[in-house]
């Protein structure tokens, strides 16, 4: 189905075709992170590149909640779908960005990680 706006369009074909290859590998689904991979390493956290999201990490061993790099915030749980969406925002610096839909905030962490630190970023839970 198409729509008037071609950010949910691009989304919704890159949902269905990350829905298509989930079933297609008859794999459960894996946590996913955006964090640096050597910080996870060290703690014997075993993680592969997403599909789809350019900082997405797959968790394939190892706990990172019960770890250092959750508490210490070196990591953040957030699946790929949720990383694309703050990719196809398209944030860049100097802009303002309100997130209507930030609950824990990791959309919004990663906007402003996206404008590199300048421009304004908020967000409000619905």
């Amino acid at each position: 189905m198409q729509t008037q706006n071609p950010f949910l369009d691009e989304f919704a074909k890159l949902t269905t075709a990350a829905m298509g290859i989930a079933q297609a590998a008859g794999e459960e689904a894996k946590a996913a992170m955006r964090a640096q991979a050597d910080r996870l390493a060290a703690e014997h956290i075993v993680v592969r590149p997403g599909l789809f999201a350019p900082e997405a990490l797959i968790v394939e061993e190892g706990q990172p909640l019960s770890g250092r790099a959750i508490h210490e915030g070196l990591c953040v749980v957030q699946d790929e779908a949720s990383q694309l969406v703050s990719l196809l925002a398209g944030a860049d610096p100097g802009e303002r960005v309100l997130d209507t839909c930030a609950s824990p905030g990791g959309k919004t962490t990663a906007l402003a990680a996206a404008m590199r630190d300048r421009g304004r970023t908020g967000s409000c839970i619905c």
